[in-house]
């Protein structure tokens, strides 16, 4: 099975190493500065110790190098923020795989399985109906403000974050995974499109305009609980979406026809 998140992690990966090849002329210059700057400090620590203290200089000057090594390593560990959500995407994948492993044996789980040139963060098929989840990690806040659920940022309140985009992203990809289920079955479907929300949501979960938005740590929980179907036998979906069960490997969708045409949030 493929593990959730590792298309999110690859393409953090990629852009990271492209980044910092882009910027390597500025690592050799900070290194260099640096490094003249660790001397220069070196020197004037040893000019103005007297000999005894020659050990206080060296550990001074040792500590000098450290910390600035240090900075040259996490400046590095640093990449701009539209990098660094590919690792926060491939952090909330993992950390839904994990609720999900709560699931009875009788459910099927399958994760970060191809659309185009994005993916389906999970795919879950259980007593009570097919489910696509959308994995999301944010330091935003869910509350519910004039009516309206909308992210808080936590040391700001004035900082708030619309979920329109992300709710009609998310009815988007169930469509298109229902169209390539029927297509490839000859059933009709309903696809129950859900964001996990990993950051703090007090109210647990609520369904808004049809996408069901849940607390991480109440996704199983919310889950199992939904009344299960008449029609349960779901064994034919699961198995043309398995990877390797169609041609072109976990390729779902084509990739500029997709029907996405929004980027990860």
């Amino acid at each position: 099975m493929r593990r959730a998140g590792s298309r999110a992690r690859a393409k953090y990966r990629q852009l990271r190493r492209n980044w910092l090849r882009r910027k390597r002329t500025l690592w050799v210059v900070a290194t260099l500065v640096l490094a003249v700057c660790w001397w220069a400090l070196s020197a004037l620590v040893f000019a103005l110790t007297p000999p005894e203290g020659d050990g206080f200089a060296t550990w001074t000057s040792g500590l000098v190098a450290g910390s600035f090594v240090a900075l040259l390593i996490a400046a590095r560990d640093t990449p701009p923020g539209s990098i660094e959500r590919w690792q926060e995407g491939a952090y909330g994948e993992a950390a839904t795989a994990k609720a999900l492993d709560r699931l009875p044996r009788d459910w099927d789980v399958l994760h970060d399985l191809r659309n185009g040139d994005y993916n389906f963060d999970h795919v879950v098929v259980g007593p009570p109906g097919l489910f696509l989840l959308n994995s999301k990690s944010s330091i935003y806040q869910l509350r519910a403000i004039d009516g309206e659920l909308k992210g808080v940022h936590p040391d700001d309140e004035t900082l708030t974050m619309r979920l329109d985009p992300l709710i009609r992203q998310a009815k988007r990809d169930a469509v298109t995974l229902k169209k390539v289920i029927e297509a490839r079955t000859g059933r009709a479907v309903w696809v129950q499109p859900v964001i996990v929300w990993w950051g703090r949501y007090d109210d647990g979960g609520r369904t808004i305009d049809g996408v069901a938005i849940v607390q991480g740590k109440e996704l199983a929980k919310r889950i199992t609980g939904l009344p299960e179907k008449r029609r349960t036998d779901l064994s034919d979906v699961v198995e043309i979406l398995r990877p390797g069960r169609h041609r072109g490997g976990r390729q779902l969708t084509g990739g500029r026809n997709s029907d996405r045409s929004a980027g990860r949030a």
